[in-house]
């Protein structure tokens, strides 16, 4: 049966972590965090709470570390987190968390108490639920003129005003385009950034601390040697110049970059995949966007195009994951030793190569999956918990070369939404919940597709699809999602309508108002499935509870949307 783990209140959702060797005299150590790492379907305006086993000092609000991917940056930056007894917790008071962003966090070793402090940092990640009446069904909208050769795409509310811009690295042109969204996902282009050479790739995080989105872009040798240069964002959009030089010591071809916190001091961190000296090379940031002089290089065997990072071993730090495509064909994972220290660990295969790599739970377990693609497949890589992985899952498909991991029907759950360059085909793959995919819907974008990301462009809560193409023109796309055909206005009246009654209940109660045929799914207060349903033709769906279910408060969710039950 599939568990989701998602957070709606501090009554209901929580994750009791293994203590060991705990006594009371003691430093202090993490007893529970809520919600739980890598949950999805987290609620935009859902605190973020950490117990421990003893009361902390008030100094201890600094040791937690909140980051959006995409709005405002470090947000415990303009609110910081709160000290209550044996609890460190933080909410998104000022604006809530961006629909299906992927949000960090960390716990340094500023948490302390009487006894002393926190041993051993610990980093997470949650995604936020989406919402909306989109259901995957994507339609052509705006497209944006920008620099020849859109390498690298990266979304995120650049300017602070609440909506979703992009930032391209355009190859030929040796420059970022800035596309500001004006709220309605109509896109002007925007100031042009020179840089020294021709980048591959661009990300989006705060790394100065200041709260807002900064600009990290990576390129290779040319006028001067490849490397890595930081932009930083005066919180308008306007960014400075790139950082003189390249960062650290940086080699030939970065290809990919991530950003997080891989030390646990509460920053964040430049990791990059560099496929000509073959290494995750690893630059470990001051907390004000200084890096260190020479960046750590962790030597492989192949050399890397895809990389992600992800707490795959679940213990509390950031992992990486690094696909190659040449020689052995096989994605390696690189465990962290919880300060930055990478080792090279398993190997998974990957049938034919596999050029870009994510993560995300992809079968609602609790614990990070491995997504990658090549042109001819995707290949899925189920996680047991631990960082072992099954035998590759193959989702054969029509010359992909890119892919985005989004929940795109809003049923909490992570869809893949693949790319064809040649054949300029975007076709979705709607998951049932526990990691089995069916295509789903498909449309034709412009040719040339060279990257894919999802963000809400358009402020309605669903996740909408951004390209970039490089043939005939380099552009930004955009395509918008919607409800599925012939629903109309007849599922928004519906959502309307959405009722659960009798509420409190004692054996049986009725969900109307749901979209017709939609799975419907019971939850406990640990997140735990008790039981499923699926809607009649009318969008009502009877819930059966289980005999012998323990009076309290449970959850029902269908279609992005939920309502608490009282069970007595």
């Amino acid at each position: 049966m599939k568990h989701h783990y998602f957070y709606r209140s501090l009554a209901t959702v929580g994750l009791l972590l293994t203590v060991v060797g705990f006594s009371g005299a003691q430093a202090p150590v993490i007893t529970a965090v809520v919600p739980m790492a890598n949950a999805g379907s987290v609620a935009p305006t859902a605190p973020l709470t950490v117990s421990f086993s003893q009361p902390l000092a008030a100094g201890s609000a600094a040791a937690l570390q909140v980051f959006s991917s995409q709005r405002g940056g470090l947000r415990t930056r303009a609110v910081p987190a709160t000290v209550s007894g044996n609890t460190l917790s933080f909410a998104p008071t000022a604006f809530s968390y961006q629909p299906g962003e992927v949000v960090q966090y960390s716990v340094t070793t500023a948490a302390a108490s009487s006894s002393g402090a926190l041993a051993r940092p610990q980093v997470g990640r949650f995604a936020v639920a989406t919402g909306g009446t989109g259901a995957g069904y994507f339609a052509p909208a705006a497209a944006t003129a920008v620099g020849n050769q859109p390498q690298g795409l990266a979304v995120g509310d650049l300017d602070g005003d609440g909506d979703q811009d992009c930032v391209t690295a355009n190859n030929l042109d040796s420059n970022l385009s800035i596309c500001l969204n004006n709220g309605n996902a109509a896109f002007a282009a925007g100031a042009t950034i020179a840089l020294p050479g021709q980048p591959l790739a661009v990300a989006l995080g705060d790394l100065d601390g200041d709260g807002d989105l900064d600009l990290v872009t990576s390129y290779p040798p040319g006028a001067q040697p490849g490397g890595v240069q930081v932009m930083f964002n005066n919180g308008a959009g306007v960014f400075g110049s790139p950082t003189t030089g390249r960062l650290g010591n940086v080699s030939a071809y970065p290809l990919t970059l991530a950003l997080g916190d891989v030390d646990g001091d509460g920053d964040l961190d430049v990791l990059l995949a560099d496929s000509q000296v073959q290494a995750l090379s690893v630059l470990l940031n001051n907390g004000a966007g200084s890096f260190a002089a020479a960046a750590t290089n962790i030597r492989m065997w192949n050399p890397p195009f895809g990389l992600v990072v992800g707490d795959f071993d679940n213990d509390g730090d950031l992992d990486a994951a690094m696909s190659a495509g040449n020689g052995a064909y096989e994605i390696v994972l690189l465990l962290n030793d919880g300060r930055g220290g990478f080792q090279v660990g398993s190997t998974l295969p990957t049938p034919g190569g596999s050029y870009r790599v994510l993560a995300d739970d992809l079968d609602g377990d609790g614990d990070l999956d491995l997504v990658s693609t090549n042109y001819f497949q995707a290949i899925v890589h189920f996680n047991d918990g631990t960082g072992q992985f099954a035998a590759p899952v193959r989702l054969t498909l029509a010359a992909t070369n890119n892919l985005v991991v989004a929940d795109v029907d809003h049923d909490g759950d992570s869809d893949l939404v693949t790319i064809s360059q040649n054949s300029s085909s975007i076709t979705v793959l709607l998951n049932n919940g526990s990691g089995s995919f069916q295509a789903g819907p498909s449309v034709f974008g412009r040719h040339g597709v060279m990257q894919v990301l999802a963000g809400d462009a358009d402020g309605d809560g669903d996740l909408d699809l951004f390209y970039t193409t490089n043939t005939p023109v380099s552009e930004v796309h955009l395509l918008l999602n919607g409800p599925r055909p012939g629903l109309g206005t007849t599922a928004t009246a519906a959502a309307a309508n959405w009722r659960l009654t009798p509420n409190p209940a004692t054996s049986s109660c009725l969900l109307t108002g749901v979209t017709s045929h939609a799975p419907v799914q019971l939850l406990d207060a640990l997140g735990r499935s008790v039981l499923m349903a699926t809607a009649d033709a009318a969008g009502t769906a009877r819930l059966a509870l289980p005999a012998g279910l323990a009076p309290g408060l449970y959850l029902v969710r269908s279609g992005g949307r939920s309502q608490r039950l009282l069970v007595e």
